[in-house]
């Protein structure tokens, strides 16, 4: 029997991602809280979201395979540098890949992934509103890429 995941291109390749109970309860011995509220804190945690990702990765069954020759172990924190190199950025980004293995790994309905989606973008679009006006009046340079 194959468990439901949730697949992903990254570096070239398809990974599979679930949190099993055995993942929930090694999250909740790192961090010391419940696993909800570490997947909530993933979303504005690096430190959170490897650990999630670390852990979503490695569940019996999964095949996820070898992504760089050099150091076979692919991980969280290898995973999720990955993901922003795919272009993964901004919270809606974040929040529908967490939905997602949120739903599959059965810890919320498929509505309550949709909620969770349809809050962040209209958090990000009322950040986003007042951007016009920022024009105006810049407190920040854009960051460059190099």
């Amino acid at each position: 029997m194959e468990l439901k995941s949730y697949k992903i291109n990254v570096g070239g390749t398809t990974v599979a991602l679930r949190l099993t109970l055995g993942g929930q309860k090694n999250l909740q011995q790192r961090h010391g809280d419940d696993p909800m509220s570490v997947i909530f804190d993933a979303l504005s945690n690096p430190v959170a979201m490897s650990d999630l990702l670390q852990e979503c990765l490695k569940w019996p069954g999964s095949k996820n395979p070898v992504i760089n020759e050099e150091d076979p172990s692919l991980d969280g924190e290898m995973l999720y540098n990955l993901l922003v190199d795919e272009g993964y950025s901004g919270q809606e980004k974040w929040v529908d890949l967490v939905a997602n293995i949120a739903q599959v790994s059965g810890l919320i309905s498929f509505k309550q992934a949709a909620l969770m989606r349809q809050k962040a973008h209209n958090a990000a679009e009322e950040i986003l509103a007042g951007e016009d006006d920022s024009a105006e009046n810049p407190t920040m340079a854009p960051a460059e890429n190099h």
